[in-house]
């Protein structure tokens, strides 16, 4: 079999891996999982669907790309400590928040739990992101002394918070949050 070079075949088949996970994901939103079909993500991305099968084996290949996909959305936080290992624990827990809310990356999170709920394995890769994400917050907590339940409670509610605002205050506007999150910030890192 000849060897496809991968700029080419994206050309030939209109649309890269990537764009095939993110209509995916947006099916995967606004429909549940059983939206995320090859033939009406073809239609929405605008394609003939052979080129799936560039990228994918079946649509199983698909949902397990899927998920891993938007795992790694959530890098974002990660590459921002990751460049600027500097930062306070203050300015970290600042850094994640607005990195989070500005590139909107719990845009999916609601999504993916509620894939969880109907699939095991669905499930525990998302309790295993969950945690990941726990656990770096309740590191930074930890840092600025918190200890025990009030570090717990803390690193929860952060994270809570962070992945279902902007799902659930739709109305706010991008100043409003940056306001609220900084004042969300400092409440937590407060001696209540």
């Amino acid at each position: 079999m000849e060897n496809v070079d991968p700029i080419r075949a994206r050309g030939r088949f209109g649309v890269s891996r990537e764009q095939w996970l993110a209509a995916a994901l947006d099916a995967l939103e606004h429909g549940g999982v059983g939206a995320v079909r090859v033939k009406r993500l073809a239609e929405t991305i605008g394609v003939n669907k052979s080129g799936f099968y560039f990228h994918f084996k079946d649509r199983q290949a698909l949902l397990a790309a899927l998920l891993e996909y938007w795992g790694s959305l959530e890098q974002g936080p990660v590459e921002v400590l990751d460049s600027n290992p500097l930062e306070t624990p203050v300015e970290a827990l600042k850094a994640i928040a607005e990195t989070v809310d500005l590139k909107d990356l719990a845009r999916h999170d609601a999504s993916i739990r509620q894939w969880a709920k109907q699939d095991e394995a669905v499930a525990q890769v998302y309790e295993k992101k969950m945690q990941e994400r726990l656990q770096l917050v309740r590191s930074l907590f930890q840092a600025l002394g918190f200890e025990g339940l009030s570090c717990e409670v803390r690193a929860r509610t952060f994270v809570g918070f962070t992945s279902a605002e902007r799902d659930l205050f739709r109305d706010q506007s991008t100043s409003e949050r940056a306001e609220l999150r900084n004042a969300r910030i400092e409440l937590l890192i407060s001696d209540l």
